[in-house]
């Protein structure tokens, strides 16, 4: 019953969708932990494409707009692209400084 409350309740925030993983309170930590690392290895991926294809002279926003529009048109590859325009080679240390602390 409280779980059904919990559902009704995360439904009237406009949650999309809601996930029960069980009884134990700490299995919600685990699964966060789990979609952070996800997240943190998906910018050290953006990070290494795009520093070989500088390497070989490929433009970094065309990749990117490519890859975000095409095979990986999703949530982390969409917002590397917004900033990918707004912030050029700069904006990648900043990747690797997100990478740390989603796996600290």
């Amino acid at each position: 019953p409280d779980r059904d409350a919990a559902r009704a309740l995360l439904s009237s925030f406009a949650a999309e969708r809601t996930f029960d993983f069980g009884e134990d309170p700490g299995a919600a930590n685990v699964v966060k932990l789990c979609g952070n690392y996800m997240i943190g290895a998906s910018i050290q991926v953006i990070a290494e494409a795009l520093a070989l294809a500088e390497a070989n002279d490929i433009d970094r926003d065309q990749l990117v707009d490519m890859l975000a529009s095409t095979i990986f048109d999703c949530a982390i590859f969409n917002g590397a692209k917004r900033q990918s325009v707004e912030c050029k080679k700069k904006h990648f240390s900043s990747y690797r400084k997100a990478l740390r602390l989603a796996l600290a």
